[in-house]
């Protein structure tokens, strides 16, 4: 076998000969596991479906693997067995980047299975789809830590629950758990579901629970969090996110359903510019957009929009989306949302999560 110098590119392939050292399509490698193993600079891979072998993938070095025509041609097939395995991917090197993949098959059956997404230092995984299926009772689904980035990413749980039955540590409580100063940004969260005997506040489709975690740009939607509550619980988690430390930034919070507080929970961090509404609480007497467990921490909530005023810059009102059956959720012309956000440092240069400029003059 010869191994490539550093700089050089591993090509993969469903028809490639499968012939070290993978440099051009016709010899290309024809599983990602052979191309990885030689530790080039670059991995590209050509349309078709993969099985992710031995079990799922790791990345521990500063290797980019890229598709050739995005996630809609190039599959990613989960096949681990092991209860303590990701079901996806593992990454820990700086300068790892993902780019280009949908990942499916990933279907949970272990009490101990581990994140099918596990971020565990340093990463980026940037255009790609997420699916999962099945049934998980102790980790968060996907774990982010460190310096992770998620980019332009679609995370979709359709056919997957989490029963929060053997949670150990916070991060454990939530289908997302963000934490350090990891990133999402441009992502779509969906279809989240913790089922109706989860008894805590602290579970969440998406956690935030590091000084430096940020969700941004994004959406979430179609989560829920438990619709009545569950004996022996005092309260439910919210069916959008929970906000422990950390920053919530121009991201829209809609089309969610739990018992209580179906938008953002919040016990720190902040949440600037954001659109909180069109979610649906199932409570007799109380139902919130928002809340604060500590009523200190309501001008957390900055020039962000919800049924109900909330804080200083912040306003009530109908956020007036385009088609909330269709999942829309562009703000219509008559929205009273527009311009009516607060400009902050990150967003010269930056776009949202349809690719325009974050700020138009």
């Amino acid at each position: 076998v010869v191994v490539p110098v550093i700089g050089d590119t591993c090509y993969v392939s469903e028809t490639g000969a499968n012939l070290p050292p993978y440099d051009t399509w016709e010899r290309a490698a024809t599983t990602l596991a052979d191309a990885l193993a030689l530790k080039p600079a670059n991995v590209v891979v050509t349309n078709g479906t993969y099985d992710l072998t031995p079990g799922y993938w790791t990345i521990s070095d500063a290797i980019a693997v890229r598709s050739v025509e995005g996630p809609e041609k190039t599959t990613l097939r989960a096949t681990s067995v092991s209860a303590a395995d990701p079901l996806y991917l593992r990454m820990s090197a700086g300068g790892a980047f993902i780019s280009g993949f949908t990942f499916a098959g990933a279907t949970y059956k272990s009490v101990s299975k581990a994140s099918s997404l596990y971020i565990q230092s340093a990463g980026t995984v940037s255009n790609c789809v997420f699916r999962f299926s099945g049934v998980c009772d102790k980790y968060p689904f996907v774990a982010l830590s460190g310096s992770a980035k998620v980019l332009d990413t679609t995370f979709d749980f359709a056919g997957a629950t989490h029963n929060f039955g053997m949670g150990t540590s916070d991060y454990t409580y939530s289908g997302i758990s963000v934490t350090g100063n990891a990133m999402l940004d441009r992502c779509v969260v969906k279809r989240m579901k913790f089922a109706n005997t989860v008894r805590s506040a602290t579970t969440a489709p998406v956690r935030l629970s590091g000084a430096g975690a940020t969700l941004r740009n994004s959406l979430v939607t179609g989560c829920t969090n438990g619709t009545s509550l569950a004996a022996g619980s005092m309260i439910q988690g919210p069916g959008g996110v929970h906000l422990i430390q950390g920053a919530v930034e121009n991201c829209t919070i809609a089309g969610n359903e739990s018992f209580l507080c179906a938008g953002v929970w919040l016990t720190g961090g902040n949440v600037v510019n954001c659109l909180i509404g069109d979610n649906v609480t199932t409570h007799e007497n109380q139902n919130y957009a928002v809340f604060a467990c500590d009523s200190t921490l309501i001008d957390r909530f900055d020039h962000c929009m919800a049924p109900v005023r909330i804080s200083k810059g912040s306003f009530e009102g109908s956020n007036l989306f385009r088609n909330v059956e269709k999942g829309d959720y562009r703000l219509n012309g008559e929205s009273p949302a527009r311009d009516k956000g607060v400009l902050e440092p990150w967003m010269e240069g930056a776009r949202d999560l349809r690719g325009n400029p974050r700020v138009c003059n």
